[in-house]
């Protein structure tokens, strides 16, 4: 399995860098360093099949899936780890996908979409970053995440105060940019329009009664 660039990506440890930040950067080099040692031997089994070696392309074949083993493991703890550091605290309808790789993050996505439907959830905040840190500082993830939107049918609006932020909606439910929402913009995404206009006729004819009992009380 490859993986495609990150929205976050660091070549190298930086001493500024927080200590948890640097344990994202230690499993994703141990997950580059896999990567190429099973591109050697994958190599290397290759050049032994075609001389005639068929065991040694065997052995060899055999410890590269292990070394793609190791680096999918790694990656695993990566994203994992960011995952808990980037949302301990956060609502549950809301996410934040820095530091993710591309399809790790549409998984992820897809994972906490179902998990939304599940609990009856209205949608989704996902922040999805502004590419700051990607290679040529072009966004990855955000047009990653409205494609898959896109093939499920799913209505994506960009949060017009965080153009780094957007609101997936499910079941046709809209009004999360800038109505409110989680994260320090209300926790509310604004409610469905029949449920809005029962609410006003409720109120409506509350008062309605009121006035009324008080015009008898008067008379």
């Amino acid at each position: 399995m490859s993986f495609p660039l990150t929205e976050r990506t660091i070549s190298r440890p930086d001493p500024n860098d927080t200590a948890e930040e640097q344990e994202y950067d230690r499993l994703r080099g141990l997950a580059r360093a896999a990567h190429g040692r099973r591109a050697e031997l994958s190599k290397r089994s290759q050049a032994a099949y075609q001389s005639g070696d068929k065991a040694a392309a065997h052995e060899l074949s055999q410890q590269s899936k292990k070394e793609q083993a190791n680096a999918d493991r790694y990656n695993r703890e990566a994203r994992d780890y960011i995952f808990r550091v980037n949302n301990a605290g956060r609502n549950m309808d809301e996410v934040d996908l820095h530091g993710l790789y591309v399809n790790e993050a549409v998984e992820i996505v897809r994972e906490r979409l179902q998990a939304e439907r599940s609990r009856g959830g209205k949608g989704l905040w996902v922040i999805v970053g502004r590419g700051n840190h990607s290679e040529g500082g072009v966004a990855k993830i955000k047009p990653a995440v409205e494609q898959f939107c896109r093939e499920e049918g799913l209505d994506v609006e960009v949060d017009e105060r965080n153009p780094g932020r957007v609101w997936i909606a499910i079941g046709g439910h809209h009004g999360g940019p800038g109505h409110g929402g989680s994260g320090g913009h209300g926790g509310h995404h604004g409610g469905h329009p029949e449920e809005d206009r029962g609410l006003l006729k409720r109120i409506l004819v509350g008062i309605a009664r009121k006035i009324k009992k008080q015009i008898c009380t008067i008379m």
